[in-house]
């Protein structure tokens, strides 16, 4: 089973369907590659995660950051959402437990 949603669309400008849009250059197609699963992703639609190493990026569909932001923090890799993510977990370990 498919772990994305369908996001084939027709794309207005040029009719090609979005999500195998790597020829089209009109501006309404906005697609990236993930580079985990290499699942295109329609930008326009759905969210992109984008990591840092160095002077490497990585893009992610929002599956594989969810299954996998933390391994790819814990060899390097760093971005906003990372960030954010880590300091949600710090958050919740220094709450304290209610009872």
């Amino acid at each position: 089973m498919n772990k994305h949603s369908n996001n084939i669309d027709e794309c207005e400008e040029c009719e090609c369907e979005e999500c195998e849009c790597e020829e089209c250059e009109c501006e309404e197609c906005e697609c990236e590659e993930c580079g985990n699963c290499n699942y295109i992703i329609n930008c326009n639609r759905n969210n992109i995660y984008i990591l840092t190493k160095g002077d490497d990026d990585l893009v992610l569909c929002q599956s594989c950051f969810d299954d996998l932001w933390k391994e790819y923090s814990n060899i390097g890799w760093g971005g906003d959402d990372i960030e954010y993510y880590l300091e949600l977990e710090k958050e919740s370990e220094s709450e304290p437990i209610k009872t």
